[in-house]
């Protein structure tokens, strides 16, 4: 069996566990030893992270009002962030690697054909994160100042490219089982066999429904497992998408008030300036990933029914309709009914009605403190 997120390059699998954000083997037989220091790699980040915040909140940040209001709640958000983080990644891990290996254990051979390619993903993220990391040390700020902001993003950077991961393995799944449900649709005997009698190609008729339903019925068992399973794969990851929602609101309202303030004296030019806007290009993006993710993967997973009930109506349109027809009919509407739910808690659901949520919910934040602080 392939090791777990077999399309990752190892890089990353190990950056996932020096940051803690996977904290297990990603080979499906683990010696002990690799257990524990899967564990243990984790230690490193969070005792740096731990210096950098005694650091910060030891030294002295002279500021204008506004500005004080919004460093408090990023710093606060900072350190609410990791210890919330830092939490549920141990909780969730073993939890993560069972989920993981269920998945990979459903006999479906993904075709490379369809693999999903996070290159656009990774690129876009981690360039964005690369930016704010060479800008930033440019400017007049203590090292340990520059990077305790920098780190949090850093950490929900690889979090975000880790629920991608996940979620493209399914979505590889889904993918193969409506690949398969399609090729079983596009099947017609008459058009094969031409030369062959009406009478052998009823009789062929006959044991391809047969079997198209056997195979019909063990792709249905397949995705409703499926869907079962990253119903559960997506509550290990709701409570740091919750808490990463909301960091994520505090962080764009500090970074565009901060654009704005340099618009309004005249430092575009200035390496402030650069840097923030690599931030909330950072932030845009990061959002835009996850949302994009979580709604392919639902689009993709609620594609197998339809695909069942064109076969259906292809037999139902040549006549024939016996129970075997019918037993088709349920597959399609169990398949239609069992849907991918990407909803986080019961506070919001990831779809781009949320992005656009978000991004308006942060322009009416931006009026009403320029109002108070311009």
């Amino acid at each position: 069996m392939p090791p777990l997120l077999d399309s990752t390059p190892a890089l990353i699998k190990f950056i996932y566990q020096l940051l803690g954000v996977a904290q297990f083997t990603f080979t499906t037989s683990p010696t002990e030893f690799l257990k524990i220091r899967s564990r243990l790699w984790c230690f490193v980040s969070y005792a740096f992270f731990i210096y950098l915040c005694v650091s910060y909140n030891l030294s002295v940040h002279p500021s204008s009002e506004v500005f004080t209001y919004l460093d408090l709640l990023v710093n606060c958000g900072n350190i609410t962030y990791m210890i919330v983080f830092t939490t549920i990644f141990y909780k969730r891990s073993n939890k993560l690697e069972t989920l993981l290996n269920q998945i990979q254990r459903i006999e479906l051979d993904v075709p490379l054909s369809i693999r999903t390619k996070q290159t656009w993903i990774r690129m876009i993220l981690l360039t964005t994160v690369s930016a704010m990391l060479i800008c930033f040390p440019f400017r007049e700020l203590p090292f340990y100042s520059v990077i305790y902001f920098i780190y949090p993003c850093i950490v929900n950077c690889f979090d975000n490219l880790f629920i991608n991961d996940v979620f493209s393995c399914i979505c590889d799944k889904f993918k193969t089982i409506n690949l398969q449900l399609e090729r079983i649709n596009s099947v017609d005997l008459l058009r094969i066999f031409p030369l062959t009698k009406i009478d052998k190609i009823h009789v062929l008729e006959k044991e391809e429904t047969d079997y198209n339903i056997q195979v019909i019925e063990q792709l249905s068992h397949y995705h409703y497992n499926l869907v079962m399973l990253t119903s559960e794969t997506l509550k290990e990851f709701e409570v740091t998408i919750l808490v990463a929602m909301v960091q994520w609101f505090l962080n764009m309202i500090d970074g565009n008030y901060t654009l704005i303030y340099l618009i309004k004296d005249n430092k575009i030019g200035s390496v402030r300036f650069t840097s923030n806007v690599t931030y909330v290009a950072f932030l845009m993006s990061w959002l835009y990933a996850i949302i994009a993710k979580m709604n392919e993967t639902r689009e993709v997973a609620a594609r197998g029914g339809s695909f069942i009930h064109d076969v259906w109506n292809r037999y139902s349109f040549k006549g024939i309709i016996d129970k075997r027809i019918r037993h088709l009919e349920l597959f399609s509407i169990r398949m239609l009914c069992t849907r991918v739910d990407c909803n986080v808690k019961g506070f919001f659901s990831l779809d781009f009605t949320f992005f656009h949520l978000m991004v308006a919910a942060v322009t009416t934040y931006m009026v009403i403190l320029l109002q108070f602080g311009m």
